[in-house]
């Protein structure tokens, strides 16, 4: 069912930015939601709330950074 609910919160964020949902990390959505429970504690079950707001943006930054030459290429020279 986590499985079923996490891959949910992906696809809705893809749909709402028009990507592909295929592109979007389930290890990094994983993480986000994890991350999100430890302040949040539960979800709520309105889909209005601070914390689906919060986990559909950052599941999505994730693709930008992913995508991004120039921020691969920003990152790679800055940790040398």
């Amino acid at each position: 069912m986590a499985h079923f609910a996490i891959r949910g919160l992906m696809h809705e964020a893809a749909l709402k930015a028009d990507e592909d949902p295929d592109q979007l990390s389930f290890l990094h959505a994983v993480r986000v939601i994890r991350r999100k429970m430890a302040v949040y504690g539960a979800i709520p079950p309105c889909e209005e709330g601070s914390f689906h707001k919060a986990v559909l943006g950052e599941i999505l930054e994730e693709r930008g950074r992913l995508q991004s030459p120039t921020a691969a290429t920003s990152a790679g020279s800055s940790a040398r």
